[in-house]
């Protein structure tokens, strides 16, 4: 109970309240301490990354496009995906390598066929995106090259979009290199991102009113959505991630290694 400070001597005052400073922070509940205050911010900032990890899982993985602004709906989920398939009856060959509607580079009857799963709105991507006309030009009839979208960034879709809008042109290529040498530029905004994509078209001598409608009417999301889907029964973690003749590997690789790698591959092919 509370002493009443008006019944004591000033002698016992001074001896109540000093006790009183002494033994403060031990009563103090552990919340209004400094460190309890740190805590609560810090479990604060986890529980709202964690919400907001959580939201743009979510709305990743459950996507295709169904003709709204933007609006993926697409079951992008993995384990939903993964339960219908029977490792024994499916055809791994046509995951990896697509359904025949990819963009690609070289022969068909290429010793090497490198996929890459790629991001144009992925850093690393960019850093990479030369990669594959150097082995066209360096392989011409020994390396086939397929491009695979797997959009996971804010913008990916419609960068995705842009660039197989114009391959409808005959300018899949060059949009690609387009896309990702002007990536830093681009704006997040997806109203002001669309401008400027149809100004990077208009560089490459496309239609105008043939790419709007194509792009307009999202033609090509459900090809996008095909690659998602596989990259997702291939565990596909992130970009760029490439397979080369079915085996996989992730990551950016600096354009030497990758031509010294297809070098050794194809001298133990004996087709150097």
């Amino acid at each position: 109970m509370a002493k009443n400070l008006g019944n004591m001597s000033l002698e016992e005052r001074a001896k109540y309240l000093a006790l009183k400073e002494k033994y403060k922070k031990k009563l103090t509940p552990w919340y209004k301490r400094w460190w309890g205050v740190v805590l609560i911010i810090i479990s604060g900032l986890i529980l709202t990354a964690l919400v907001a990890a959580g939201f743009y899982i979510s709305n990743l993985t459950t996507k295709i496009i169904n003709g709204q602004e933007n609006e993926l709906l697409l079951n992008y989920s993995e384990n939903s995906f993964l339960n219908t398939i029977n490792p024994q009856e499916t055809d791994w060959n046509r995951i990896i390598y697509g359904p025949g509607t990819n963009y690609f580079l070289g022969v068909d009857d290429a010793l090497i066929t490198i996929v890459e799963f790629s991001d144009f709105a992925c850093p690393y991507c960019a850093k990479a995106h030369k990669i594959a006309e150097q082995i066209n030009t360096r392989y011409p009839d020994k390396v086939k090259f397929i491009y695979r979208d797997l959009p996971l960034h804010e913008n990916s879709i419609d960068l995705a979009l842009a660039a197989r809008c114009a391959g409808e042109q005959g300018r899949f290529w060059e949009m690609h290199d387009q896309i990702f040498a002007n990536q830093k530029a681009l704006p997040l905004d997806s109203l002001e991102l669309k401008p400027v994509i149809y100004d990077l078209a208009g560089t490459l001598g496309i239609n105008a009113a043939l790419f709007d409608k194509c792009f307009s009417e999202k033609k090509y999301t459900s090809n996008i959505a095909v690659d998602l889907e596989d990259a997702i029964a291939l565990k596909t973690e992130g970009t760029p991630t490439w397979f080369i003749n079915g085996r996989v590997m992730t990551g950016y690789l600096e354009d030497s290694a990758f031509i010294t790698m297809i070098d050794s591959y194809l001298e133990t092919l004996g087709k150097e």
